[in-house]
């Protein structure tokens, strides 16, 4: 995520709080292991379904 590697971006707070939503929401929906496929197509940088 290019706003989150941008830790000077002034939207940085809000994407990171974002992330952590989703994270908590995967969480209470019982699927970590789909969160964790959402965070590393993230943190490689794929597009989502390709």
């Amino acid at each position: 995520m290019r706003i989150l590697k941008g830790s000077k971006s002034r939207y940085y707070g809000a994407a990171l709080r974002y992330f952590e939503h989703a994270k908590r929401c995967y969480r209470q929906a019982d699927q970590p292991a789909e969160w964790q496929q959402v965070a590393w197509v993230r943190q490689s940088g794929s597009p989502v379904g390709r």
